[in-house]
């Protein structure tokens, strides 16, 4: 089932007529442009989930230990979340403050 305003059927797409020869009809050339350019869109967004995953698993080391694990390095913290690590190490320092008795 196609979802109109995210993937249009192909006669839906008279923009694309000005693609292919006159000697098609219209129906026939937006039909044909419609089917390419979702083919195209499709193995694009195909490629990029694919890099994605590489790069989230295999491609960037400590990743796939970290997701099953819970926790990353504090070094590699620093370098790809340094805000994220620095409001971290701020909770932590505040939650040892008030779980000491004062004296």
């Amino acid at each position: 089932m196609d979802i109109p305003a995210v993937a249009p059927r192909c006669e839906d797409a008279p923009h694309f007529s000005l693609l292919f020869e006159s000697g098609e009809t219209m129906r026939e050339q937006s039909r044909t442009g419609a089917c390419l350019s979702r083919l195209v869109l499709s193995i694009l967004f195909v490629a990029a989930m694919l890099g994605h995953i590489y790069i989230g698993t295999i491609g960037m080391e400590g990743a796939f230990e970290a997701m099953g694990e819970g926790t990353v390095d504090v070094n590699w913290a620093k370098e790809h979340h340094r805000l994220w690590l620095e409001d971290e190490m701020g909770r932590s320092s505040t939650k040892g403050a008030r779980a000491q008795p004062a004296e």
